[in-house]
């Protein structure tokens, strides 16, 4: 009967051992405001369009090529690529499907099915504008600013606001932005749409600001936001949730000059973090890689920055492929824990029913 109490004391007990060091045994895989160097792309992309995640993969797409990353195994393969060419636009997720929009008008709207690995096409883009970005609320898609198609010696920022509805495949006008720029970084927290940096005009260059203009698409209507540190075009942002680490809008890279031949200056490693709490910001470890013009995509609150251009030089394209762990962060439990913790519950449930068991034959035994 002792060595029967002293089983479920010591089962109970590496029980009580194991949950209380789940945390750090979770902890080991990742370190909070940190880089990670990911399985690079298979090839570098000369034209970004961007990066989406749906059911925890992320898709990269570019004018020619596209690829889907698996954070699971650290593994990419290749995917159908755009049926037709489109260098100017921007890639969204959106109703787990992938949709390229953007660039020429007379281009549709390109919708991507991850399952059966086919595109259709949808209704175009109002306008031709390049160098924009897209964002999903409430199962639409809005797509804000960019460039007006111009003659190299003129720049011309655009103000519209557009918005995409997949269930009618029709566009319609909402509130104009207030400050029209282009090659501007952007994310959604809750359900507002932050418009981050990006260039305005100035004679025959584009100069970066550090304006964060704020869309409430319910009330349709504009507010300003804290200005970021560092005013940068081409940067990418990504929103984490606030299940597996706090809400926040990370900024990674950009280029702090744009001329109007497209030739990028300054590009930076620069990782400003927007507390939507505060209203403030703060500045995280740096990106390994400076880079402008890169995909950024979330995947269980942890970020990835894929891909880009590392100098003022189109031609300078990378394949780096960099995992960011946010300040705040809480690792998911390896997936082993629950069948762990279950196995040492029902040990510890058997030890004490024999106890029991054992106990009651006992008293039967002196009656």
């Amino acid at each position: 009967m002792m060595g029967d109490r002293r089983a479920a004391l010591i089962a109970f007990l590496v029980l009580c051992s194991l949950v209380a060091s789940l945390p750090n045994i979770a902890a080991v895989r990742a370190t909070e405001d940190s880089w990670t160097t990911m399985a690079p792309l298979p090839t570098p992309f000369y034209s970004t369009l961007g990066a989406a995640e749906v059911d925890g993969k992320i898709y990269f797409i570019g004018s020619d090529v596209n690829a889907r990353y698996d954070p699971e195994t650290n593994n990419w393969t290749e995917i159908a690529p755009l049926p037709i060419y489109n260098d100017w636009g921007t890639v969204v997720a959106c109703q787990n499907k992938i949709y390229v929009i953007g660039g020429d008008a007379s281009i549709p709207t390109q919708v991507y099915d991850p399952v059966t690995d086919t595109w259709e096409n949808r209704t175009s883009i109002p306008t031709t504008r390049y160098f924009l970005q897209a964002n999903v609320v409430d199962d639409k898609i809005y797509v804000i600013g960019g460039q007006i198609p111009s003659a190299l010696s003129v720049v011309n920022p655009s103000d519209a606001n557009d918005v995409y509805d997949p269930e009618t495949d029709s566009w319609s006008n909402m509130t104009p932005i207030p400050t029209p720029v282009m090659g501007y970084a952007s994310a959604v927290l809750d359900n507002k749409i932050y418009i981050i940096g990006g260039g305005i005009a100035r004679d025959l260059e584009y100069i970066p600001v550090d304006q964060v203009q704020i869309f409430d698409p319910k009330t349709n209507q504009w507010t300003n936001g804290t200005p970021i540190p560092t005013g940068v075009c081409y940067a990418s942002a990504c929103a984490t949730t606030g299940l597996l680490a706090p809400k926040r809008i990370c900024v990674f890279g950009g280029s702090l000059t744009y001329y109007f031949r497209y030739a990028f200056s300054a590009v930076t490693d620069l990782n400003q973090v927007y507390d939507p709490e505060t209203e403030t910001w703060t500045t995280g470890t740096s990106m390994p890689t400076p880079r402008c013009k890169l995909g950024g995509a979330v995947v269980n609150d942890e970020l990835y920055a894929i891909g880009g251009h590392n100098s003022s030089d189109w031609g300078d394209v990378v394949s780096a492929n960099e995992k960011y762990t946010p300040i705040g962060y809480i690792p998911e439990f390896p997936s082993w824990t629950t069948l762990l913790i279950m196995l040492i519950a029902v040990v510890a449930v058997m030890v004490t029913y024999r106890h029991n068991l054992h106990k009651q034959n006992q008293r039967r035994k002196k009656h």
